[in-house]
């Protein structure tokens, strides 16, 4: 028997959380774990993912828990020829704007810099670029907890959005 929906959001979570926890990169970690609950493994779109962390390439922008799942969202609903027409877009357009406002409603932004409080000067970046790994044992223990968890969430909330779309 396959799984609920509701069993399937969770897996997610777990997953998208014990990612970040262990390894960083939010945009990777909330869209592998889609990746692996919807069946959409693709490495070259993980790969991409992480350029997303940190807001968009450390910039603070856009949080990489939400746009690793929205990529995933593409990934699932997503145009997969251009000749589809631009109403084909809308399948995944849709859903991810939906994701987007939930987002921003659950967290009062959407932006990296506004939730996490994050402020990544260029100096700061090119010593994290000098010692990754004393950069990721610097991390304030509790933006990390707090960082999972948005990706535990984003990546439930992508699930019940598809099963949602589904019904």
């Amino acid at each position: 028997m396959g799984q609920t929906g509701t069993e399937r959001a969770k897996k997610a979570g777990e997953k998208a959380y014990r990612y970040e926890k262990r390894y960083h990169c939010c945009s990777q970690a909330t869209l592998l774990a889609l990746q692996e609950v919807l069946g959409l493994e693709d490495l070259l779109a993980w790969k991409a993912a992480s350029s997303m962390c940190g807001g968009v390439a450390l910039s603070g922008n856009t949080c990489g828990a939400l746009s690793g799942a929205v990529m995933a969202l593409g990934m699932k609903l997503g145009r997969g020829d251009l000749g589809e027409g631009f109403g084909s877009i809308l399948r995944a357009m849709l859903p991810a704007h939906e994701l987007v406002r939930w987002f921003e409603a659950e967290y009062g932004s959407a932006a990296c810099r506004d939730i996490s409080g994050l402020s990544l000067t260029r100096e700061i970046i090119e010593m994290m670029m000098a010692d990754p790994d004393g950069a990721l044992n610097a991390i304030d223990p509790q933006m990390a907890e707090k960082c999972a968890q948005i990706c535990r969430r984003t990546a439930e909330k992508t699930i019940e959005i598809l099963e949602e779309k589904q019904r």
